[in-house]
């Protein structure tokens, strides 16, 4: 190695830099293949790589069961295939931020369908519980609660999620029509604006929890908007706004 001259008048004695221990090294990167279930990448027309999301169900419409089926509509197994377990994560479980809820992702081995459970009482895609939701809209709306002390004011809330209940609120009142549409003669005729109306109808059928499975089994959609998530990718070009 070369040494200044000018260093070695001084006493300065060469260096090699410093190797780097163990610990100061920077952790090798797994490189990912999309969102947090892991959905596959394949080529699609014209060699633009084509991302499959994950499908959402519902814990619930498992019954009882410990991992979910293949759709019934896959071309390649007709449902029979059995899922692998893939992975799991972490999501918030309210509006507070501090509890969060495990999330069980599934794949098919011979597809490219990645499958995701939304955990009991939880909405697709927020963090405001189905009960918390329902008691709210239950208290502002005249529904009366079969259990004790339940109705007579809406329960107690935090700013953060007095403001999600707004927001949640406002969506559903712009999916009336949608909605209607789809529940047909399950529901009396009302007018779209009338959102305490609609509620007070839609509580005749179930409780939130009964309705978005209803909604996610026959119609493929919920009940705050049409996500992709709960059709298969075959599906999806069709889905509604």
């Amino acid at each position: 190695m070369w040494v200044d001259p000018a260093w070695q008048a001084d006493g300065a004695q060469g260096f090699e830099p410093e190797a780097k221990s163990p610990e100061r090294r920077r952790p090798a990167m797994r490189r990912r293949q999309g969102g947090i279930a892991g959905p596959r990448l394949r080529l699609g027309a014209g060699g633009h790589l084509v991302r499959f999301p994950p499908v959402q169900i519902h814990e619930e419409a498992l019954a009882g069961k410990t991992r979910p089926c293949a759709p019934e509509d896959c071309a390649r197994c007709a449902g029979k295939q059995k899922l692998h377990k893939h992975k799991t994560y972490q999501r918030n479980a309210d509006t507070s931020g501090q509890g969060t809820e495990t999330v069980h992702c599934f794949r098919c081995p011979r597809c490219p369908v990645y499958i995701s459970i939304i955990p009991a009482g939880m909405l697709p895609y927020r963090c405001l519980s189905a009960g918390h939701f329902e008691a709210h809209l239950d208290a502002r709306h005249g529904v009366a609660r079969p259990v004790a002390g339940e109705g007579a004011r809406p329960p107690p809330a935090s700013e953060v999620e007095r403001g999600c209940v707004e927001r949640a609120e406002k969506k559903l009142l712009g999916r009336i029509p949608f909605l209607r549409g789809c529940l047909g003669q399950m529901l009396p005729m009302l007018d779209d604006k009338d959102l305490g109306g609609f509620w007070r109808a839609l509580r005749m059928i179930g409780r939130l929890g009964e309705i978005l499975l209803h909604l996610a089994a026959r119609f493929k959609t919920s009940l705050l908007a049409c996500y992709l998530s709960l059709r298969p990718h075959w599906e999806r070009e069709k889905a509604p706004a």
